[in-house]
Parts: C-alpha cells; sequence; structure tokens
C-alpha cells in the first residue's frame, strides 16, 4: 500500500462520523489539491527539460542542469 493510500484510508477514517456533506467536501478538496499538484509538477518538468534542451543548444551549462533566477 503506498503511503498516499495509506494517507487517504486515514482521512475516510477520521471522516467516518461526519456528514455525508461534508466527507463529500472533504474528499473533492483533496482530490483537486491532489491535481493542481500534478499540474504544477507536470508544468515544472516540461520547463526544466525545455530549459534543458535550450542550454544543451547554446553550448551554456547551469548548475543542476537549472537556470538561476
Amino acid at each position: 500500500m503506498t503511503r498516499d493510500h495509506s494517507a487517504l484510508l486515514a482521512q475516510l477514517d477520521a471522516l467516518t462520523g461526519a456528514d455525508s456533506a461534508s466527507v463529500f467536501a472533504k474528499l473533492v478538496r483533496t482530490g483537486l489539491q491532489a491535481l493542481i499538484e500534478a499540474e504544477a509538477t507536470e508544468k515544472w518538468i516540461t520547463l526544466d527539460r525545455v530549459e534543458t534542451q535550450v542550454q544543451a543548444t547554446s553550448g551554456v551549462e547551469a548548475a543542476g542542469g537549472r537556470c538561476s533566477r
């Protein structure tokens, strides 16, 4: 069982005594936050990949493969 799965099960256990509207709202918030984080990570990976390609074509090396900003 993954850590994320365990965290979700712990949240569900904590919400067992709550009313169904509260449970649904919490699940929606948690799901949307996971989507936001996944999208942000994907954009960072894409940006990092583009910066690395630009550096490779221009012959510039940056520490760790990232441009400092």
